[in-house]
């Protein structure tokens, strides 16, 4: 991304729509990086090498206000 890595832009996001549900999709699959997101307010976090298995259950998850993180 140009001007924003991923988590400062869910960042940006969460501070202007607190509402919304982010999902964060991530070439990083560490949990680290799970951890930042779950501080920013992220719903879910995908490693990308997961995300034909798990995106859309992360998203439907996600939107019903729950929690999902798959990185292994």
């Amino acid at each position: 991304m140009p001007i924003l890595n991923g988590m400062d832009a869910a960042r940006k996001i969460k501070y202007e729509l607190p509402e919304i549900a982010i999902v964060i999709l991530s070439s990083n699959a560490d949990a680290h990086f799970v951890e930042e997101a779950k501080k920013i307010g992220a719903r879910a976090y995908v490693a990308k090498t997961k995300a034909a298995e798990a995106l859309v259950t992360a998203l439907e998850t996600a939107i019903s206000d729950g929690e999902f993180v798959l990185i292994d």
